[in-house]
Order: C-alpha cells, then sequence, then structure tokens
C-alpha cells in the first residue's frame, strides 16, 4: 500500500542529516547506500540540502533501489525523518473529516426525524419504507462514529507520521467502513423501492420493483461476502502493507469499481420506474412537474456516486493511503446521508405543505380578526352617528355593500 513515491520521498534531503549531524541516526544502511550511487545523478553539492530536496532527478535515480533493497517500514522512518529536515509541510485535514461527516449527519438526522413527526402525526401508516430507512440510518450514524475513529488513528494525515502500530488500526476501520456503507446504501434504496410499492398500485410495476428490490439485495450481499473475504487469511488485509506477512487479496480497487458501477444501475431504475407510472396520472403539467421533481433529487446519489467512482480510478495505485483515501472515504458516508435523505424526502414535503398551510391559515385568521375589529369600531361610531336617522331600504344597503356579489365567483 505504500509505494516508491513514499520512498523517493524519504531520500530527500539525506545527505545533509548525514553530513551535518555526524551520524547515521536512524537512517538504514539500504537508504544510505542507494543515496551514493545516486550521487552521480545529481548536479547538487552532498551538503546542499535545498538543492537536493528540489533534484527529482536525484530521487528518480534513489527510488529503485530503496525500492529492491529497503523495507516499507524503513522507506516511512527515513521519510518522516528526511520530509521534516526538507521542511515540506504536514498534511493535516481532520478538520474537513469532522465538519464534512457531521454536516452529512446531521442532514440525515434532520429528514429521518421529519419523518418520524410525520408518522407520529398519524399521517400514514408505518410501512416497510420506514422500517428499512431507520435500518438505514443506524448504519449512517455507525459510519459517522467510525470515521470519527478513523480521524483519530490517521485519517487525513501523512502515513509516514503514524506510529507503526496505528497503521493496522486504520486499515482495519477502512473495511468497516466498506462494510457499512454497504448496508446503509442497500437499505436505504430498499426503503425507496417499498415507497414506490406503496404509491403505486399497478401490478406490473410492482412487479418491476420487485426485480430491482431483489437485484439490490443480491448485489449488497455478494459484496459483504466480497469484502468480507477478499483476502486469505483474512487477517491479510491489514498485515499486508509492510510486506512481512503472506497471503493474497483480490483487488480490491477493481472491487470497489463494480460494486459502484452495480450502485449507479440501481439510482437509473429508482429514478425511471416512478416517472412512467406519473406520466400516465390524471393531473395537471405543473403538478406532474412537480412530483416528478421530488423524485428526481435521487440523481444526487448518482452524481455523488460518480465522483467516488472517479476519486476510485484515480488513486487505484495509492502511496499516501491515509490522506489518498480521505475523499473516497468522506465521499461514502455523504452518499450514504444523502440516499436517506432523498428516501424521507416524501415525508419532508408532506410536512412542509401541512406547516405552510397552517401558517397562511393563521396569518389569514390574524388579518380577519384585525379587519373585524377595525370595522366593529367604524360600525359603532356610525351607529352613533346615524342613531337618530330612519333605516335605509334593503335595495340601498345592498347596493351600499357589494363584497358578495363580487367575491361570489370566487366561492364557486
Amino acid at each position: 500500500m505504500v509505494s516508491s513515491r513514499v520512498v523517493a520521498l524519504a531520500l530527500l534531503g539525506l545527505s545533509t542529516l548525514c553530513s551535518a549531524q555526524g551520524t547515521l541516526m536512524g537512517i538504514p544502511d539500504c537508504a544510505i547506500d542507494c543515496m551514493i550511487k545516486a550521487l552521480p545523478e545529481t548536479t547538487c553539492g552532498p551538503t546542499n540540502q535545498t538543492c537536493l530536496c528540489a533534484d527529482t532527478k536525484f530521487s528518480d535515480a534513489v527510488t529503485p533501489c530503496v525500492v529492491a533493497s529497503c523495507t516499507v517500514k524503513e522507506a516511512l522512518a527515513v521519510a518522516n525523518t528526511s520530509i521534516t529536515q526538507c521542511e515540506r509541510p504536514a498534511t493535516d485535514q481532520t478538520a474537513v473529516i469532522h465538519w464534512v461527516s457531521g454536516v452529512a449527519t446531521v442532514l440525515s438526522t434532520v429528514f429521518v426525524a421529519m419523518r418520524l413527526v410525520s408518522r407520529a402525526a398519524k399521517l400514514g401508516a408505518w410501512g416497510n419504507d420506514d422500517t428499512a430507512v431507520m435500518v438505514a440510518f443506524a448504519f449512517d450514524v455507525a459510519l459517522y462514529i467510525i470515521i470519527t475513529l478513523l480521524a483519530k488513528v490517521g485519517l487525513g494525515r501523512d502515513i509516514w507520521k503514524l506510529p507503526m502500530w496505528q497503521i493496522p488500526e486504520f486499515i482495519k476501520l477502512m473495511l468497516v467502513v466498506e462494510i457499512m456503507y454497504v448496508l446503509a446504501i442497500a437499505a436505504s434504496k430498499s426503503s425507496i423501492l417499498f415507497f414506490y410499492c406503496r404509491i403505486f398500485p399497478d401490478k406490473r410495476f410492482r412487479n418491476a420493483v420487485w426485480a430491482v428490490q431483489i437485484f439490490n439485495a443480491v448485489v449488497a450481499l455478494s459484496f459483504l461476502i466480497l469484502f468480507t473475504a477478499q483476502c486469505q487469511p483474512f487477517s491479510y488485509f491489514w498485515t499486508q502493507w509492510d510486506g512481512e506477512h503472506h497471503g493474497q487479496c483480490i483487488d480490491f480497487g477493481t472491487a470497489g469499481l463494480v460494486h459502484l458501477a452495480l450502485q449507479v444501475a440501481i439510482d437509473l431504475a429508482i429514478l425511471v420506474l416512478p416517472i412512467t407510472q406519473i406520466y400516465s396520472l390524471q393531473m395537471d403539467a405543473r403538478r406532474k412537474a412537480g412530483v416528478m421533481a421530488m423524485f428526481l433529487t435521487g440523481i444526487f446519489v448518482t452524481i455523488v456516486t460518480c465522483l467516488r467512482i472517479q476519486g476510485l480510478a484515480q488513486d487505484s495505485t495509492w502511496f499516501n493511503i491515509s490522506v489518498a483515501a480521505l475523499g473516497p472515504i468522506i465521499l461514502t458516508h455523504v452518499e450514504a446521508s444523502v440516499c436517506i435523505t432523498v428516501a424521507c424526502m416524501p415525508n419532508g414535503w408532506q410536512l412542509f405543505k401541512i406547516f405552510s398551510s397552517h401558517v397562511v391559515k393563521m396569518s389569514t385568521t390574524l388579518v380577519s380578526k384585525k379587519g373585524s375589529l377595525a370595522s366593529n369600531n367604524q360600525t359603532s361610531a356610525l351607529g352613533r352617528e346615524l342613531e337618530d336617522r330612519p333605516l335605509k331600504s334593503p335595495a340601498t344597503e345592498s347596493t351600499a355593500f357589494p363584497e358578495e356579489s363580487v367575491h361570489s365567483p370566487l366561492r364557486v
């Protein structure tokens, strides 16, 4: 998991360390030998730290030798020392992890709460879609907790800054993130499909929904088995990084890309299915467009999935895994949270309509009360002024107050 690019960084400024300190403390013999062999490739003086740190020809000449001669642990130890001497800035994106993961969790929590409120208010009966989304939310919260733990053990920081014992713990948590992601995504998409069965009665449509439902379950189960059995022995998943253990693993990057491609296919099916039913509903074009727009919000899930595919494809050869894995892991949580949000969006829209209608009703009531109070005051004053005058005929009164005739067409 740590490639030759780490080793190249490790050798920068190495000769300066040896010359300035007069010692080889912490620098393995394999690295010293490789550096000496590569000196003819550089025009820098052996004590010119600034020049050696910037000379890519020197590092390119040293890298193949170090890959063949040094262990991963030796390369990481040298990297930590030499990069410090070259005054290269350390990477620390812990704050980004907490902000993005926190916002994603808050978003899903708000929409799940709205769903529970709608059920508590008896706006709909509890169904399979509600159960599925609650299961998905439980895995989403688990994702937040695990990603927080990942940040503590090194996510977003350079791998050569981590203690050696911490790297296997980091890799173990990465595996747990993938498992929680598969479960959260499968459950949230299952909730959406159960919701389709609840609102659309057409038998052929329901058969199509159940076909997608079964496919979604098979994909989830298959990749759960694949992710948990990808290495033999199982522990080789988190011990292979140092090159000191023996075993074999499938190509994890390829497996991840295949899973994401299948998720895009499921997303497209979920997007297309309701459109076929909404198109045939007896409602005006404006309402159809509004309902379709609500269902098409699921396209955001597809967008996030495509971003994850792009990230995995670009980082298929990670050299600084604790930093390179940050984007895919964060997008994993964002995708799960957005999928849960989309599953709860109909309930959120339902509550919004009820809330807005109550606000309009209260506003109308307040305006009516103010108008009634003003009218009563005017009537009292008018009564005192005209109390000695004769009453007008009904015809005259009708002519003086024509509001009923003006507003009657609206009431129809």
